[in-house]
C-alpha cells in the first residue's frame, strides 16, 4: 500500500532557553529517494549550532549510499549527537525516514517517538540524555505504518508541555489547522519554548482520480491472476452443454424458461469467480500478515550484519556481539520455518562472512597419512615437529615414525629394540631423543644416551637451539642441558633456568614448548609464559566460547599464533602470541585429535588421531 504523507511542524520562539528547528527533505535524485527515502527531523540545540546541526544531519545521512537506510539513520543521529557532545554542547535530535512502506527512527539526546493510531497513543522510542547514558543514548526502530496513523517527532521539552491527552484531543479532529492551532497556543504560552520543537507525520491512503476524457487504449495487463481468471472463464463456458438452433414458434413460457436458465448458469459462473476471487483476497493479506510479523526481525537482521561488516576491522569484539545477534535472529526463523527468499538470501551472506567477521571456520578435514599403511596396529599418542620434519610415537607399539611434510614420506625411526619404555620423545633438527626412566637417549642409527636421570618424577622435555629444555614438576623447576661443543656426546650439567625466587607450581602441567619464551600448558587450562626466567602476564581474551579443557598446544619461533587444541568442544583456537583471539576452526575431527602441529609457511594444520594422520587448509592467514 502506497501513502499521501503529510506533516505538521510546529517549534517554540528561539531564546535564552534555547533554539529548535524542524527539517524536512525529500530528494529529486532518483537514486537517493530510492534508497534514503523521505527524511523528517527535529532538532533543539544552542541557537549557534542549530542550523549546523541540520546540515550535519543532511549532509550525513543522504551522503555514502552503501549502507542500508536503517542502519544509515542510527549512525547519522549517533555520529552527529557525539560531534556536539565532544563540543560540550548538548543537542536533541529526533528523526524519521519514510521509505517505500516502512519508517525507520531513531532519537538522541533525549529526543523521543511516538505514535497515535486508532485513537491510541504510544510511546515508539525515548533517547536517554547524554548524563543518563554516558554517551549521546542513541536508540532506534523501525516498523510499517497503517492508513491513519500519525507519528509524533518531539523534542523533551515539547512532552513535557505538552500533555499526552492535549495531543490526542488535538489529532482527533479532522481538520490538519486547527490541530496546529491548538497546540501552539499551549507551546507558545510557555515563556520558556525556545527548545520546544515537534513535526507530526500523517499517513493516508491514496486515490487516484481517472479523469473522463478518453485516451488512447491502455494494453492489457496480463498478470497472473488475471489469466488465472480468465482462463477459468472459458473452461466453464466450454464445459457447458452444446445446445442446437432450431427456428420455430416458441410460447412465451417456453422463451422465459430459457431465460431463466441461462441466468442461473450465469450467475453461477459469476458467484464461482467471486468466491474464488475472495479466496485469493483471503490468502493475500494472510501472507501479508504473516510477513508482517516477522519482517521487523528480517530488518534488524540485515541492518547487524552491515554493522559487523562495517566494524570487522575497527572493532572486532563489536562486530562479532552484532554478528551473533544478526545470526541468531535467522536461525530462530529458520527454525519457524519461515519460507522467504529473503530470509534464505540473508541466511547464506552469514553463512558466507562467518570466517571474515567471526573467525569461525568450518572446514572439512582431509586424510593426511594412514599410518596403519606403515605399521600394522599403530596408534600414535604423541606428535612433534621440528625443521621439515614430524614425529609420531606409539609407546604401545614401540616405535617411533618420521613423516616428511613436503613430501609424506615415512620411515620407522625407533622400533621396539629402541623404543621400550619410552615416556616421551623430542626433536632438534634431525636428532630425535626419547625420555626413558633413566634418562634421556638420542634415538636412530644406535640408541645413545646424552643425560643422566637427576630428577625425582614426572618431566616434560623440550629441544631449543640444541639445548635440552627438563620441566620437573616435582621439584617446580626449568633445567636447561647444553648441547655438547662437539655435536655428539652427552650434554653438559643441567642449569636453573628461571630467575632467581620464581618456584611456579608445575604440579598439573602436560605440555612444554619453546620459541624463545617457554610456555607452559596445565590441566584443565592455564597457559604460563616465562621471558628470560621471569614469568609473564598471559590470558586468552575474546575466545568464545571460553577455552575450558585443551589437550594440546602448538607454535614456534616461526609461526605468528598461538593454536590450542580442545577436543570437547570439536575446534581448534588460534590466538595472538598475547593472548587476543584470532580465529577457531571446529570440525568433528578434532573431537578425535590427541596432537597437532601446525606449519604457516604451508598454511596447514595436521591432527592425529590415532593411526591416522588429518589436515585442516588454514583461512586465517
Amino acid at each position: 500500500m502506497s501513502f499521501l504523507v503529510t506533516s505538521i511542524k510546529i517549534t517554540g520562539t528561539p531564546g535564552a532557553s534555547g533554539w529548535s528547528q524542524v527539517h524536512e527533505f525529500k530528494p529529486d535524485d532518483p537514486e537517493k529517494l530510492n534508497q534514503r527515502g523521505h527524511l523528517f527531523a527535529v532538532v533543539a540545540a544552542a541557537p549557534q549550532a542549530g542550523r549546523e546541526l541540520i546540515l550535519r544531519i543532511q549532509e550525513e545521512y543522504f551522503g555514502a549510499l552503501e549502507t542500508t537506510a536503517f542502519y544509515a539513520l542510527k549512525s547519522t543521529v549517533q555520529k552527529v549527537t557525539d560531534e556536539f557532545a565532544k563540543k560540550e554542547e548538548e543537542v536533541e535530535v529526533a528523526a524519521a525516514v519514510v521509505l517505500k512502506e516502512v519508517v525507520y527512527s531513531a532519537a538522541g539526546g533525549g529526543g523521543r517517538v511516538e505514535i497515535y493510531r486508532e485513537g491510541n497513543m504510544a510511546k515508539i522510542l525515548e533517547s536517554a540524555l547524554p548524563a543518563q547514558a554516558g554517551a549521546s543514548g542513541v536508540v532506534c526502530a523501525s516498523g510499517y505504518p497503517k492508513s491513519g496513523d500519525q507519528i509524533i517527532l518531539g523534542t523533551k521539552s515539547f512532552f513535557r508541555s505538552v500533555s499526552a491527552g492535549i495531543i490526542k484531543a488535538a489529532l482527533e479532529g479532522p481538520d490538519p489547522q486547527a490541530a496546529v492551532e491548538s497546540l501552539a497556543s499551549v507551546i507558545h504560552a510557555n515563556p520558556n519554548s525556545g527548545n520546544i520543537g515537534c513535526v507530526i507525520i500523517k499517513f493516508a491512503k491514496t486515490f487516484l482520480h481517472v479523469p473522463e476524457t478518453v485516451v488512447n487504449p491502455v494494453p492489457e495487463i496480463k498478470s497472473k491472476t488475471t489469466l488465472f481468471f480468465k482462463r477459468l472463464f472459458f473452461s466453464l463456458v466450454k464445459a457447458l452443454p452444446e445446445r442446437k438452433i432450431f427456428v420455430k414458434r416458441a410460447s412465451l413460457n417456453e422463451s422465459v424458461g430459457v431465460g431463466r436458465k441461462n441466468t442461473l448458469l450465469v450467475g453461477a459462473i459469476l458467484l464461482v469467480l467471486l468466491l474464488v476471487s475472495i479466496g485469493f483476497g483471503i490468502r493475500q493479506n494472510r501472507t501479508r500478515k504473516f510477513k508482517a510479523g516477522y519482517q521487523d526481525i528480517l530488518i534488524q537482521a540485515k541492518d547487524q550484519l552491515v554493522q559487523a561488516q562495517n566494524l570487522a576491522s575497527s572493532d572486532p569484539a563489536q562486530a562479532r556481539t552484532l554478528f551473533t545477534d544478526s545470526q541468531a535472529k535467522i536461525k530462530d526463523l529458520v527454525v519457524r520455518k519461515i519460507n522467504d527468499k529473503e530470509v534464505t538470501d540473508l541466511k547464506k551472506q552469514i553463512d558466507e562472512k562467518e570466517g571474515r567477521i567471526m573467525g569461525i571456520y568450518r572446514p572439512t578435514p582431509e586424510l593426511y597419512l594412514d599410518l596403519s599403511l606403515l605399521s600394522s596396529g599403530f596408534e600414535g599418542e604423541r606428535m612433534i615437529a621440528s625443521g621439515d620434519n614430524l614425529y609420531v610415537l606409539d609407546k604401545a607399539g614401540k616405535r617411533v615414525v618420521g613423516v616428511v611434510l613436503a613430501t609424506k614420506k615415512t620411515n620407522v625411526l625407533a622400533g621396539p629394540d629402541q623404543a621400550d619404555g619410552v615416556l616421551d620423545i623430542l626433536a632438534y633438527e634431525d636428532d630425535v631423543y626419547g625420555v626413558f626412566g633413566d634418562g634421556i637417549y638420542l634415538l636412530g642409527n644406535k640408541k645413545e644416551k646424552v643425560i643422566d636421570k637427576d630428577w625425582q618424577k614426572d618431566v616434560l622435555a623440550y629441544a631449543y637451539a640444541g639445548n635440552i629444555y627438563i620441566l620437573d614438576k616435582e621439584a617446580g623447576g626449568i633445567w636447561r642441558y647444553q648441547s655438547p661443543p662437539t655435536g655428539g656426546g652427552s650434554f653438559g650439567p643441567k642449569q636453573n633456568w628461571l630467575a632467581a625466587g620464581t618456584k611456579p607450581d608445575f604440579t598439573n602441567a602436560k605440555q612444554i614448548f619453546i620459541d624463545g619464551a617457554v610456555w607452559v600448558l596445565s590441566e584443565p587450562f592455564k597457559i604460563s609464559k616465562f621471558s628470560l626466567g621471569s614469568p609473564q602476564a598471559f590470558s586468552s581474551k575474546g575466545v568464545f566460547p571460553e577455552i575450558t579443557n585443551a589437550a594440546a598446544i602448538y607454535s614456534n619461533e616461526e609461526d605468528k599464533y598461538l593454536y590450542v587444541l580442545e577436543p570437547e568442544q570439536k575446534r581448534i583456537v588460534v590466538l595472538e602470541k598475547n593472548g587476543t583471539y584470532q580465529a577457531q576452526y571446529l570440525a568433528d575431527e578434532i573431537g578425535q585429535a590427541t596432537g597437532l602441529v601446525v606449519s604457516e609457511k604451508d598454511k596447514k594444520i595436521i591432527l592425529l588421531t590415532g593411526d591416522k594422520l588429518f589436515s585442516i587448509e588454514t583461512k586465517h592467514l
